[in-house]
């Protein structure tokens, strides 16, 4: 019997793959469990439908993140915060905070785009690793308020 399954299952197939399996197996096991489900005519056309959307929503997700790295080259991110006279911050920039800043500056990333090992807690300018990317960095000043 051909399915397709609907989650991963160990040592038999991975989700939106179509197998051949014992028949017993799918209908007692499979089936009523919801990891697969029969490949009808009607079901493939639907995993046809749902693989081409999520291809094309990856292929939008990179399209938008190459914007976004392509915007960032020569581009310094200038976040304003208080500080004491030794250029501490009172409070510490995190990645929330440089994501917003880049949204409101037009530039789109998500938190998985960027590394950031720990908080930013002092005054001046760094760099951080955009990844999946060999060479790119965004660069931010952090400036006294």
């Amino acid at each position: 019997m051909r399915v397709i399954f609907t989650q991963n299952v160990k040592k038999q197939g991975q989700k939106d793959q179509i197998k051949d399996i014992n028949e017993g197996y799918a209908r007692n096991f499979l089936i009523p469990q919801k990891l697969a489900v029969e490949a009808t005519p009607k079901a493939l056309a639907l995993l046809a439908e749902r693989l081409k959307a999520k291809e094309q929503k990856i292929e939008k997700g990179t399209k938008e993140f190459r914007q976004a790295v392509e915007l960032t080259r020569d581009f310094i991110l200038s976040i304003k915060k208080r500080a004491n006279d030794e250029g501490h911050l009172f409070s510490s920039v995190s990645l929330k905070e440089i994501i917003s800043a880049l949204k409101e500056k037009g530039i789109h990333f998500e938190e998985k785009d960027l590394e950031l090992y720990s908080p930013i807690k002092k005054v001046g300018e760094m760099e951080l690793p955009i990844k999946s990317t060999e060479g790119f960095t965004l660069k931010v000043s952090i400036d006294k308020e």
